[in-house]
């Protein structure tokens, strides 16, 4: 395996769009898309899912729900990941 210090290119396919809001905060009863685009980037650099109450404010704790909009921004321990591998 090649390794590359690029993000790879990716497509993203929004399901059902009256489930996301785009908007500064999530309306009830939706997921904020900039809370769950923030967390699936992470992946593209590398970064795996938390599941631990430890990580639960990080963007890449593996669970969202909806109205959630912590993680729209990065934490310590995301950007700590990020320089751990770059």
């Amino acid at each position: 395996m090649v390794c590359s210090r690029q993000a790879p290119k990716f497509n993203w396919y929004w399901s059902d769009p009256s489930t996301w809001s785009g908007s500064v905060c999530a309306y009830n009863g939706v997921y904020d898309a900039q809370n769950i685009l923030t967390h699936e980037l992470g992946h593209s650099y590398g970064l795996n899912d938390h599941y631990t109450s430890a990580y639960q404010d990080n963007t890449m704790y593996g669970y969202g729900a909806k109205t959630e909009t912590k993680k729209d921004t990065l934490t310590s321990g995301d950007i700590a990941g990020v320089r751990a591998l770059y």
